[in-house]
């Protein structure tokens, strides 16, 4: 059907021709939209599968990553892999030289409600204020 009507529209008069490749641009745009769905549904499908890697799959992605990265480090590149190591080594350094002492973690107990309560007393605070 598709190449019947492009052989249709390679035979219309010129001012038919703006009409043919609209409707075959209409045609397109469905096919895409019913592509695009199809992609989320799998997308959505492949979310859920990631969910739960077995030690086969993790083992198969980081043996991937590691191809990548010595296609990456070949000549020329051959430098990449000492300054890769060199930034790893300074980011370990800066990690626990400096922020690991400022990084406490994510809050719990005590310090949640410690900070509700100072929440709770700025709004009262600007509530009073509003109100005045």
């Amino acid at each position: 059907m598709d190449l019947l009507w492009r052989s249709a529209c390679r035979q219309r008069p010129p001012d038919m021709t703006v009409h043919c490749a609209l409707r075959t641009g209409r045609r397109r745009r469905a096919e895409l939209n019913q592509l695009d769905d199809l992609l989320v549904q799998r997308a959505g499908v492949m979310h859920r599968s990631a969910q739960r890697l077995h030690g086969i799959e993790v083992f198969r992605i980081l043996l991937l990553e590691a191809l990548i990265f010595v296609i990456g480090i070949q000549p020329p590149n051959d430098w990449a892999l000492y300054i890769t190591i060199g930034f790893l080594i300074l980011t370990a350094i800066v990690w626990f030289a400096l922020e690991a002492r400022r990084f406490q973690g994510p809050p719990i107990g005590e310090i949640i409600a410690k900070r509700q309560a100072e929440i709770a007393a700025v709004e009262e605070a600007l509530n009073k204020q509003a109100g005045s």
